[in-house]
């Protein structure tokens, strides 16, 4: 597969999506991954 991709001619990215996240500072333990998932398992608000 890497070497089909590679034969085909350079690759450049024209669009980036941004995972932009407004958070309050009574949350807690909330995580975002580098793909962007929003991971809210394990978190929680304070008062």
């Amino acid at each position: 597969m890497q070497t089909i991709f590679n034969t085909t001619g350079p690759t450049v990215p024209l669009f980036e999506t941004p995972y932009a996240v407004a958070l309050s500072k009574k949350l807690h333990g909330f995580n975002q991954i580098p793909l962007g998932n929003n991971i809210f398992r394990y978190a929680w608000l304070s008062k």
